[in-house]
């Protein structure tokens, strides 16, 4: 089946957009509940539309609102508009979220109630796609500057895309867990789905039935919009039927027995078009040589693609009876050694990035042949064929079997593990991009540890 996938916008359009029912569509307006509007000093008059970038806005409340939802921008009292919108239009990558981490908190005015819709939110769309969420808490506020603040308000609303620092979900007890998995789309960066430049292939706008001043909600977006895969009726995003409706009477028709405007889950196109917009290319290479020490692996793990990675997993067998040393210093990698298998886990790998350590093992009389190795994350793979050395099988992230029989120490004298950006095509490399640090003094601590417990094993 054909992947159905969203419409997307590459670069962060600073929009404000909110949750709509059926019984409730005017919470779309710009309105929201202890957020004044810019105020002016003496009287002016202020237009009340424009254009910006090809997108048309009205003015509400000092601010430019395109198709009803989206903040574009404050408007000076004479006239001018101040864009809070970083290259609107432009296809960019710099508005995601960075290795697909949405790091998150919650105001402390926010009812438990509403921590609770947003939460179960939280964990649907963790459960659906290849985006992590990460709560931010005083330990690790410097890691993340840019986050979601979940705040109380009269309604259901989210910016579109990653602007910076800390950017509103506003939530209210009237906001129903499915209207809080609708705004966090927003934020990871989708937009409505009927605004997509080929809608009229398969919806009709009645645009007599709408109400008066409110027909821009509908009006197609076309400025550096990112199209992919089948239009969804069935989308998350997906405007209602009776969305801002004059009498009562549909402002869209979607075809026979099909329904719209569901704020219910995910639909698989909604999960589909947001693994494609953070998806990568991670590749997996390695190299074993026979040192003094013993047999070293040197790992090789790239990031080619414009996205990082999250949640990383590389397991490696060398033979039924391995046994596994130690890891190289500072690799950014946690190994445990669970009988003969070895696994490491990463947190992130940034987009563009070589990431090289070395191994320490004895194989135990297996041939080098029998190395297998296998790089798992939980972000889209664009391509997971150089991913494997000398496996086959499925590439899901796995569960140990049992508890680690060993955690890998690390040492200094294995080589300092390196992590560089990936050279532009066709350029020299030198070895400090990885590979063992041969010959010397290497590997001493972790083979004294190994020393002494095969001592210890003999007697």
């Amino acid at each position: 089946m054909k992947p159905e996938i969203k419409l997307i916008l590459p670069s962060a359009v600073l929009g404000i957009a909110l949750a709509l029912s059926t019984e409730s569509f005017a919470q779309e307006e710009f309105s929201l509940e202890g957020q004044p509007g810019v105020q002016f000093d003496g009287e002016s008059d202020i237009p009340t539309t424009g254009t910006l970038n090809g997108i048309k806005y009205v003015v509400i409340n000092g601010h430019a609102i395109a198709q009803g939802d989206m903040v574009l921008g404050k408007v000076f009292a004479d006239g001018r508009l101040k864009p809070t919108t970083r290259g609107l239009g432009q296809s960019s990558l710099v508005d995601r979220w960075p290795d697909g981490v949405v790091p998150y908190q919650f105001d402390e005015d926010i009812t438990p109630l509403s921590k609770q819709r947003s939460t179960d939110a939280i964990e649907h769309w963790t459960s659906r796609t290849g985006i992590k969420f990460v709560e931010r808490t005083a330990d690790n506020e410097t890691m993340y500057p840019d986050f979601v603040n979940f705040e109380p308000s009269a309604g259901c609303a989210s910016w579109v895309g990653r602007i910076g620092q800390s950017q509103a979900i506003w939530v209210s007890d009237n906001c129903t867990t499915g209207s809080i998995i609708h705004e966090i789309g927003h934020a990871i960066g989708l937009f409505h789905e009927h605004t997509r430049p080929d809608r009229d292939n398969f919806i009709s706008v009645n645009w007599d039935n709408i109400v008066n001043g409110k027909s821009f909600n509908f009006d197609v977006l076309n400025a550096g919009i990112e199209q992919l895969g089948d239009y969804d009726y069935g989308s998350i995003m997906h405007y209602g039927e009776l969305f801002f409706s004059e009498n009562g009477n549909l402002t869209i028709e979607a075809p026979d027995n099909v329904s719209i405007g569901q704020r219910n889950a995910l639909s698989d196109g909604d999960a589909e078009s947001v693994n494609t917009m953070y998806q990568t290319d991670l590749s997996l290479t390695t190299n074993v040589s026979t040192t003094d020490n013993g047999v070293e692996v040197d790992i090789d793990v790239t990031n080619l693609g414009t996205m990082g990675a999250n949640d990383l997993q590389l397991i490696t067998t060398f033979g039924e009876d391995a046994e596994w040393i130690s890891v190289s210093t500072n690799s950014g990698w946690e190994c445990q050694a669970f009988g003969s298998e070895l696994r490491c886990n990463r947190d992130t790998l940034t987009e563009q990035t070589q990431n090289t350590f070395t191994l320490l093992v004895d194989p135990n009389g297996a041939e080098v042949g029998e190395l297998s190795a296998r790089l798992i994350s939980n972000t889209r793979e664009s391509d997971s064929s150089n991913n494997t050395v000398n496996y086959e099988g499925p590439l899901e992230i796995e569960a140990p079997a049992s508890t680690p029989t060993e955690e890998l120490d690390e040492n200094s004298s294995a080589g300092e593990s390196s992590e560089n950006q990936v050279p532009e095509l066709g350029a020299a490399t030198d070895g400090t991009a990885g590979g063992s640090s041969g010959g010397g003094a290497t590997l001493w601590i972790g083979l004294l540890a190994w020393l002494t417990r095969r001592q210890r094993n003999k007697a």
